[in-house]
């Protein structure tokens, strides 16, 4: 599902027009990323947490050349998702997929 998908089936759900939702998900979208480039955390309660994480400089090998080559520190955005999240795809997954005790 992409975010034209997204913005669809929430219309779908809400009875909202397009216009509307298209407005209000790029907003939510906008405040995390915003959120997580101050370095905040974003909570969304049963859902999950968007955080960042430092990763450290290593060594790299580039397929291409074989060269070995150094990446520098960098920063990632991270989500975590909460225990009925993890449950609620867990058990989605067996009926969407046709996998039986899945």
């Amino acid at each position: 599902m992409d975010k034209q998908e997204l913005i669809k089936a929430v219309q779908k759900v809400t009875g909202y027009n397009h216009e509307d939702v298209r407005r209000i998900a790029s907003c939510v979208f906008d405040v995390v990323a915003e959120a997580l480039a101050a370095g905040d955390a974003v909570t969304i309660r049963n859902f999950g947490q968007f955080t960042v994480r430092e990763v450290s400089g290593r060594t790299t090998k580039d397929i291409g050349t074989g060269r070995l080559r150094w990446n520098t520190d960098s920063i990632v955005p991270v989500f975590r998702p909460s225990k009925p999240f993890k449950l609620l795809v867990r058990e989605g997954w067996g009926t969407v997929k046709g996998r039986a005790g899945a």
